[in-house]
């Protein structure tokens, strides 16, 4: 069965509902300082390890997480998977990549 390589027909993703997952144990290692405003790190939780994670700082002093990106053919970057974290996750994740910038530690278990 072949896959259609080129087809230009737009997907409406505005009405598909996004599902965000809570995370109860999780740690983190690998932490490394990229730039002022980013930190890269590994997000280890039961049954999966996700790499090269990013925490990055906006203009305004907001933080984020994202997942690794790709630079495709047509020059536009893409992510490589997508992890729907809940907004609890999101703020134990930064706060343990800031605790292991702190610590120099190897792994940061939560």
């Amino acid at each position: 069965m072949p896959f259609k390589v080129n087809d230009k027909k737009k997907v409406n993703r505005d009405n598909q509902s996004k599902e965000y997952m809570k995370i109860e144990d999780f740690s983190v290692s690998n932490v490394r300082v990229l730039s002022e405003t980013a930190v890269s790190f590994t997000l280890k939780i039961t049954g999966a390890t996700f790499y090269n994670m990013r925490v990055v700082e906006t203009k305004e002093g907001t933080r984020f997480i994202s997942s690794p990106q790709i630079k495709a053919k047509n020059g536009k970057y893409y992510y490589q998977y997508y992890l729907g974290l809940d907004e609890d996750t999101v703020k134990e994740v930064i706060e343990a990549v800031e605790a292991a910038l702190e610590d120099d530690s190897e792994e940061i278990p939560f």
